[in-house]
């Protein structure tokens, strides 16, 4: 069993590391600031921490777009500095929409169209353990446990605890 680890774990160790900045990161960035600067343009509209209250409306959407908004800007600057390339728009699609990422959509829809049909637990089970076999083939009786805690949790929490009906 250890010799097993141990080789799992080198072939973790052997795969080829991150790269320092992905392609299209400035691209990212950049949207994510048009977005969440809309967003926060938005919540100025409610009366919340910039207009002096403290418990109103738009206190909390003002207060987590604001630090948003500065984690963006570190990353802006770290990005600045490590002098990356801005890599071209081709490469950015190709690695913000990798085919893991669009399998992974497609996944999200199924669930969200299957729920109605098969229900919270059932299509919930199905889902977590699909992701983490696709994601990782490697042990699939402790995923399909993983999996079968997780609704279980879920179902304990929400519907025995709070009492909210499930899907």
């Amino acid at each position: 069993m250890a010799e097993e680890h141990s080789q799992e774990l080198d072939q973790d160790l052997a795969s080829p590391p991150l790269p320092t900045q992905g392609p299209g990161e400035y691209l990212l960035v950049g949207l994510l600031f048009l977005v969440v600067g809309a967003l926060f343009l938005e919540s100025l509209k409610l009366p919340g921490i910039y207009q002096g209250y403290t418990n109103h409306a738009g206190t909390l959407p003002q207060t987590v777009i604001s630090l948003i908004l500065l984690l963006l800007g570190v990353q802006a600057v770290s990005l600045l500095r490590r002098r990356g390339t801005l890599g071209s728009l081709r490469e950015a699609r190709s690695y913000l929409f990798s085919k893991d990422v669009l399998v992974l959509i497609v996944g999200v829809s199924a669930y969200a169209f299957l729920v109605e049909l098969l229900h919270f637990e059932i299509t919930t089970f199905l889902f977590l353990w699909s992701c983490m076999m696709f994601l990782d083939w490697r042990r699939p009786w402790l995923k399909l446990l993983v999996s079968l805690g997780t609704v279980a949790g879920l179902i304990l929490v929400f519907y025995t605890i709070f009492h909210i009906v499930l899907p």
